[in-house]
């Protein structure tokens, strides 16, 4: 992200942290609902081994490292944010987890994780910078920086009533066809809000005789 957008996303999330303190509302979620939807979304990428680490890109309050905490994954977590004020209070909410500030563009970010997680974060519109090229960056780093697979939410332009000039928004295919550049296995979802798209990207393409993706797992069927 360019350099002027990124003040003024932080300074406007640290705005946030200051009238709210360390809460849902300081990263603009307006219920827990809205919250947890978001996070179950990106975990249900697959079946994550009880000991994969992960990488949370704009993390925020470390939020999501708490959802997979109490839900039983035990594995090494680090969590990213551009915002110093963000990652202080992540790290005095969660002392024993790993919280670093940095942006991943950057080139001397190379940690690498099973798991790449990017929850409401690059559908933040940069405003004085090209959008496109800042999703794909961002996409393109990320897949670079898991082992197993990433999952992101991006705001799609269909089924749009209105607009917020600094939410970013793609066009499915357009999406689609950028991340088929990266590898062969995707999953696009759109079955839960219809304005939000939720991309699943997996680094192991090896399939076997019957040329089945070698990882991948079937699921139980459930019915209510």
């Amino acid at each position: 992200m360019d350099g002027q957008s990124r003040a003024e996303m932080t300074e406007f999330y640290s705005g946030l942290l200051k009238t709210h303190g360390p809460t849902k509302e300081a990263i603009a979620y307006s219920n827990e609902k809205q919250q947890a939807t978001r996070y179950a979304l990106m975990a249900d990428i697959g079946p994550m081994g009880r000991e994969s680490s992960v990488l949370d890109v704009g993390c925020g309050l470390g939020h999501f490292c708490e959802y997979l905490r109490g839900h039983g994954w035990g594995g090494k977590y680090l969590g990213v944010d551009i915002n110093p004020e963000m990652v202080q209070a992540a790290q005095e909410r969660l002392g024993g987890e790993g919280f670093v500030c940095g942006d991943i563009l950057s080139e001397d970010f190379d940690h690498k994780s099973d798991y790449v997680f990017c929850g409401a974060t690059i559908q933040h519109r940069p405003k004085h910078g090209d959008p496109q090229e800042y999703l794909e960056q961002m996409v393109k780093k990320m897949f670079e920086l898991t082992n197993v697979g990433v999952a992101f939410d991006i705001f799609s332009d269909r089924e749009i009533t209105f607009r917020r000039e600094h939410h970013l928004y793609v066009d499915p295919l357009e999406l689609l066809a950028f991340c088929y550049e990266l590898t062969g296995r995707v999953v696009l979802r759109n079955d839960c809000r219809p304005y939000e798209l939720m991309v699943y990207l997996f680094k192991d393409e090896n399939r076997d005789d019957l040329n089945i993706y070698s990882s991948w797992t079937s699921r139980t069927p459930q019915f209510i």
